[in-house]
């Protein structure tokens, strides 16, 4: 039986302990900070769940066949339910509830710390400001989406580093709260000052060869993750991670029209996961390959 790093609290026995999956296939692959990104596969047995709180906002996105449930929210009523493949429940932190599985499930389960999550949306992490409400059998083409390029992510090992996942899980935690939140998260969107701006650059020009997160930029500016996202967007027209990965690769452009370093060198000053993944990335914005680039600049 695998560990969950999902963690509930039990409300019979008063204790805090991990979720144990014997479907438990994939786990966070750590680069995401607050995150946890897990798939589930369960088989036929029936299972029960005792009266549980969490730690984290849950999403379980089924990706299999229909699964039957009962659950009961906050000491309600037991609800017979059919979720159906690319349908998800939410089940949001601090909200007690059990349940009743009784058909197998296959699916993704990602979990969002309640005080990222806060922080992240409303830039506070007031533990009473941002409720959301639990549902089951929901489905949200946005939210399918993100979860499913989250986990091709995660199976590829983050590739683009924490930044591109962090930013998925941002989209996600805004669409959350605008379907099934209880406050308003689209003000006016701030704009970030110059100063501001030229910090941010300035900063990941001086990190390009380590994981940047979003939430070290956002710190930069004193403002929420979501209102970061969006007010350096507006001010860049791209999103935080690919203004990163631009950056690496005009990076890697001057290395290697200037040094004789080798391609897994470059790739590791440059801050990208692999030599591989420095190839691709390079291929598809510059429509060469970085040996061809190389003989192109030397040439001219």
């Amino acid at each position: 039986m695998n560990t969950s790093k999902l963690r509930r609290f039990d409300v019979e026995t008063g204790k805090t302990e991990a979720f144990h999956s014997q479907g438990l296939t994939l786990c966070s692959p750590g680069a995401w900070n607050g995150i946890v990104f897990e798939r589930w596969q369960h088989t036929g047995k029936a299972e029960a769940l005792d009266e549980t709180i969490l730690h984290d906002h849950v999403i379980a996105l089924n990706l299999g066949q229909a699964a039957d449930y009962e659950i009961a929210w906050a000491g309600n009523p037991m609800l017979r339910r059919r979720c159906d493949g690319g349908q998800f429940a939410l089940f949001p932190a601090q909200l007690p509830y059990r349940a009743v599985r009784y058909s197998g499930w296959d699916g993704i389960i990602v979990g969002i710390n309640r005080t990222l999550f806060d922080a992240a949306i409303l830039g506070s992490t007031s533990l009473d400001r941002l409720q959301l409400r639990p549902c089951i059998a929901a489905t949200d083409g946005l939210i399918h989406h993100l979860v499913l390029a989250l986990l091709q992510d995660a199976v590829a090992d983050c590739p683009q580093g924490p930044a591109y996942g962090e930013n998925l899980v941002l989209t996600l935690a805004a669409q959350l709260c605008r379907r099934f939140g209880q406050v308003d998260i689209e003000p006016a969107a701030p704009a970030v000052g110059i100063t501001q701006l030229r910090s941010v650059q300035d900063y990941v020009e001086s990190n390009l060869e380590r994981a940047i997160h979003l939430q070290e930029l956002a710190e930069i500016t004193g403002m929420s993750l979501y209102c970061f996202a969006r007010a350096f967007k507006a001010a860049t027209t791209l999103p935080p991670h690919k203004y990163i990965t631009q950056r690496r690769l005009m990076a890697a452009k001057r290395l290697l029209a200037t040094s004789k370093l080798s391609l897994v060198e470059i790739s590791l000053r440059c801050g990208f996961s692999s030599q591989s993944h420095f190839g691709n990335s390079f291929a598809r914005e510059v429509k060469l390959t970085p040996g061809q680039y190389r003989k192109l600049a030397k040439n001219g």
